[in-house]
């Protein structure tokens, strides 16, 4: 029996096997890192369909486009020597087109998690040029014009919160909702235009209002032959993104003004095309209401440092062996590798909580007191856990520090991890590895 015990003793003595031990550990414990990788996603994933759930109650991101005017007709063809009617149709862009809105965000909460929505007041106005020359060519006979409409694009019609005012050279139309069947656009609403409003041999205005509702974004597509928008609001965070960015703005903390002109040489689509569809959104151009709801990437992008965090806390504890002549027991190894653990936990629960800022301070804070207070019992040294937790603490300061660098985040870790392996090396530099960890006093 006392063999028995002397050999384990030995063999839980060996640096050797130490090393191996602590290196299958932390693999082992990559495992639950892997699973908590899942987790996270989970709750993304839960929070994202949340945010939908709000969202088509209350309208989702809306991109305007148009108006536009849409005019049918029949062209014939021979095909195989017989003469085919082809139902064709004609699509008119706004020469000139000016949006001037206001946004009213509001914050719309469910459980743990919010979204951002909006209503927007839109004024809409511009003109087209005159129709007759275009059609001339068309014969009169060919033309539906009990087809004639003036579109525009919606992409969520729950959004309209009242009737759309639609003027069209002077003259109120009621706005109806749909779209032709030969229209570019997926959603939207559409007015019947007579042949006396498009044959009228004069630029055509039109004025557009309308009360709309969305979630996160609102764009624009820019339609016209030159097209301005102007938008307003007091969401002190806005996001500008899309084809093209605003010529103007201001952004303080009572909100935002932002100014876009746009020329039609700046998009890939003609003013006037006939039955083509083109993928007219790639130019669209806008704002989002930004919320600082990233708790999940930051907590995503700090478990992927979890195996860094292993190796260099074992190997503190190793050394600590070593300079300290007491042993640490494989099974006490494990328990500090759970609280490493733990701290992914903690940080994920607490960040739906309370922000990832404020909950990263509360699980590094736990995990370092309990860390330490742990290694006291082992070692019985205040210095010793003194020592551990300032290191620690230097630790999650600089994991917290790379996680707020995004574009220097790599050039910090790589510069970070060089300075621990250089005092990794030098606090062994007087180890002789063969002899169980005793140290020497070579210089």
């Amino acid at each position: 029996m006392d063999n028995v015990q002397k050999t384990s003793r030995k063999i839980f003595s060996s640096l050797s096997l130490k090393i191996v031990f602590i290196f299958f550990l932390v693999l082992l414990l990559m495992i639950p890192v892997g699973l908590i990788m899942n987790l996270i996603s989970d709750r993304e994933i839960l929070r994202t369909e949340t945010e939908i759930e709000i969202q088509d109650s209350w309208g989702r991101s809306q991109t305007l486009s148009g108006p536009i005017i849409t005019i049918p007709y029949y062209k014939y063809e021979t095909r195989d020597e017989k003469r085919v009617r082809i139902k064709t149709y004609l699509h008119l862009l706004p020469e000139n087109l000016d949006i001037k809105g206001e946004v009213f965000p509001e914050t719309r909460y469910r459980g743990i998690y919010k979204v951002a929505v909006y209503s927007s007041k839109l004024d809409i106005q511009g003109n087209f040029m005159p129709v007759t020359k275009l059609i001339e060519s068309i014969p009169h006979e060919n033309i539906l014009w009990n087809e004639v409409r003036i579109e525009m694009e919606i992409p969520d019609l729950r959004g309209i919160q009242e009737a759309i005012h639609l003027q069209f050279n002077g003259t109120s139309l009621k706005a109806e909702p749909g779209i032709s069947a030969g229209s570019p656009f997926q959603s939207g609403i559409h007015a019947s235009l007579s042949s006396a409003q498009i044959q009228s041999g004069k630029p055509t205005t039109f004025i557009v209002e309308m009360n709309l509702r969305g979630s996160n974004s609102l764009y624009f597509t820019p339609m016209g032959q030159t097209s301005r928008v102007q938008i307003k609001s007091d969401w002190a965070d806005p996001s500008f993104g899309g084809a093209f960015l605003p010529s103007k703005r201001e952004i303080n903390s009572n909100g935002f003004t932002a100014e876009w002109e746009v020329l039609h040489f700046n998009r890939n689509y003609p003013q006037i095309w006939i039955n083509k569809h083109y993928q007219t959104d790639d130019s669209a151009f806008g704002v989002s209401l930004i919320l600082p709801v990233d708790e999940y990437q930051k907590t995503m992008r700090s478990v992927k440092y979890a195996l860094l965090f292993l190796t260099l806390t074992f190997t503190l504890f190793f050394f600590i062996e070593i300079l300290n002549k007491k042993k640490v027991h494989p099974v006490q190894y494990i328990m500090v590798g759970a609280s490493l653990i733990i701290f992914y936990v903690l940080l994920l629960s607490l960040s739906e909580q309370v922000g990832f800022v404020v909950a990263y301070l509360i699980a590094s804070t736990a995990i370092i007191l309990q860390i330490s207070a742990y290694l006291f019992k082992i070692i019985h040294s205040v210095k010793t856990a003194l020592i551990t937790a300032g290191t620690l603490t230097i630790l999650y300061a600089y994991l917290f520090v790379l996680l707020q660098l995004k574009d220097y985040a790599l050039l910090m870790g790589s510069i970070g991890l060089f300075f621990i392996l250089s005092l990794i090396m030098y606090l062994s530099r007087n180890i002789q590895w063969s002899d169980n960890g005793q140290t020497t006093d070579r210089q």
